[in-house]
């Protein structure tokens, strides 16, 4: 619904509410949808005609045919950043100090430029080596551009060049006598500090927080635009990937979730999302700004002439309707159909269940030699008795509801057959792929309600799984015990200090006792030197 009121930045807010992405640029609207093809058709609005959008059914991107004019104030900018002017140094711009050529006419000459200059500097330095006869400036868009007489043939660099001022500007000779810059150049880059004033478009960044995903982000004083997208790519929480588009001065943001899916972005007690266009702020209300954020496309494909859009190549049952099948998508088909045979993938199933018993024997043989006579944990019995019921469980009827397969053994899982090199054969588990196989092809539901059962009524392998999660939990037995071993040691360690405290009293016994004789004796020897002096 378009108000005769309405500004162009209310437009196009009006496009991002019904999920378009829509920005101005150098007067140019630009609609884009991850979904499919954008079309505006009816209404008694002349708005795409008076805007020039061009209905020419190109997939997903719409732009208009011609330049408008009209800017709103409340326009979003494609960069964040400000545009270079000529106050901008070099050293901002990542350009390195060193020599660059510049050759008027065939005539080479090389200027030097180092990393602390001004933009206005390398201006002036230009026009010195070519007494004039070249200008430099810097468009309004932040484009350098390098201007000679009509006639004049201009060109940029040679392989003596030590700086690299040519690719950071993007300067291309081309025969002409004027070179201008195939990008923008802007007041920040990577390593600008996120909080340094009079950068960016929408003002300055201040210190607080934000949130990325599920994930808390802190800007510091220190904090710059590249440890920023670091710690976004190493925090999980966020579930979202980050980096610094340099040629369109912007921070893009990617969903790690496959699909056409948005990353929740919030504000906190910093402006960054704001300032960075990640959210939008109208009459208080903050939204999600998608056009900073980089979408995938969701999956499309058509089953059985149903036609299914997912927001992931992973298209499982839920989603197609087909109990037990899930679709990888793979690519595109350019045409016909792709058929697809589902059949059981029993060897996947073989693998796994002896994956399962592997694992079992390993631990009945650990538990077995830790429990013996020469055992860290010999007569351990609350683990012995751990042990011997896991084996109960694995050799006892199953209780799940099959009615076919009464215990592992009729399905071809036993002690028959276990290697001799196993330290406890009498309790390892060996399978019969064949007996497994046959039993598979009998009843492959009753198998599963043996070895898995349901959430009321678990199978083997599952109460085996319930019983160690639960010796393994914050409860169980290796926890409780290693607290009580740990209070063993602390009252071993109360009983040494205070045997240490009577050894350290008598020790201080016996020297005063030791200190006293000493002195006896001694005045013992002076009395008697004394008395036989007076004879």
């Amino acid at each position: 619904n378009i108000e005769d009121d309405d500004t162009i930045g209310d437009v196009l807010q009006k496009f991002r509410d019904i999920g378009v992405t829509a920005y101005l640029e150098d007067g140019v609207i630009t609609l884009h949808n991850g979904l499919g093809q954008i079309q505006i058709t009816g209404g008694s609005s002349n708005l795409a005609d008076n805007l020039k959008l061009n209905n020419s059914g190109v997939e997903q991107w719409m732009q208009n045919d011609e330049e408008i004019t009209v800017i709103s104030d409340e326009v979003r900018y494609l960069s964040i950043v400000k545009y270079a002017d000529n106050s901008t140094t070099l050293e901002t711009l990542d350009v390195v100090s060193g020599d660059f050529s510049l050759g008027v006419n065939g005539a080479i000459v090389n200027i030097y430029v180092d990393s602390t200059d001004t933009i206005q500097n390398v201006i002036s330095r230009v026009s010195q080596a070519t007494n004039g006869s070249v200008t430099a400036s810097l468009t309004s868009d932040g484009r350098f551009t390098l201007e000679a007489a009509d006639g004049v043939e201009l060109l940029i660099g040679t392989s003596t060049d030590t700086t690299n001022i040519a690719t950071i500007f993007n300067l291309t000779s081309n025969g002409s006598n004027k070179i201008v810059g195939e990008t923008s150049l802007y007041k920040a880059s990577a390593a600008s500090k996120i909080t340094q004033s009079g950068i960016f478009r929408l003002g300055d960044v201040t210190e607080g927080t934000f949130t990325i995903g599920n994930a808390e982000f802190t800007i510091t004083s220190e904090t710059t635009i590249s440890s920023l997208v670091n710690e976004i790519n190493r925090n999980e929480a966020a579930n979202a990937s980050a980096y610094w588009d340099n040629i369109n001065g912007k921070l893009v943001i990617t969903s790690n979730s496959l699909g056409a899916s948005y990353v929740n972005i919030q504000s906190g007690t910093s402006n960054i999302a704001e300032i960075f266009g990640l959210v939008t702020v109208d009459n208080n209300v903050e939204r999600l700004a998608t056009y900073n954020q980089a979408l995938g496309n969701n999956a499309i494909v058509t089953i059985n002439g149903t036609r299914i859009v997912a927001t992931s190549n992973t298209i499982t049952s839920d989603v197609s309707r087909i109990e037990g099948l899930t679709v990888n998508v793979k690519e595109v088909t350019e045409s016909g159909y792709v058929t697809i045979t589902v059949e059981r993938d029993t060897q996947g199933i073989i693998d796994a269940v002896q994956e399962t018993l592997d694992a079992y024997n390993t631990l009945i043989s650990e538990l077995t030699s830790a429990l013996s006579i020469s055992g860290d944990l010999h007569g351990d019995t609350a683990l012995n008795g751990l042990k011997n019921q896991i084996v109960s469980m694995l050799t006892s009827k199953g209780t799940n509801g099959t009615t076919k397969f009464r215990n592992l053994a009729a399905v071809g899982i036993s002690t028959e057959g276990a290697s001799s090199s196993m330290t406890s054969d009498i309790y390892s588990l060996y399978l019969n792929t064949e007996k497994f196989t046959n039993a598979l092809n009998e009843s492959e539901n009753d198998v599963k309600l043996l070895l898995v059962g349901s959430v009321d009524n678990p199978g083997i392998f599952t109460r085996v799984e319930n019983l160690i999660e639960e010796m393994l939990s914050s409860a169980g037995y290796f926890t409780t015990k290693n607290n009580s071993i740990n209070r063993d040691i602390a009252n071993y360690d109360t009983q040494i200090a205070k045997a240490s405290a009577k050894v350290d009293f008598y020790k201080s016994m016996l020297e005063n006792k030791f200190s006293n004789m000493e002195l006896l004796y001694s005045n013992m020897r002076s009395n008697y030197s004394n008395f036989f002096s007076g004879i």
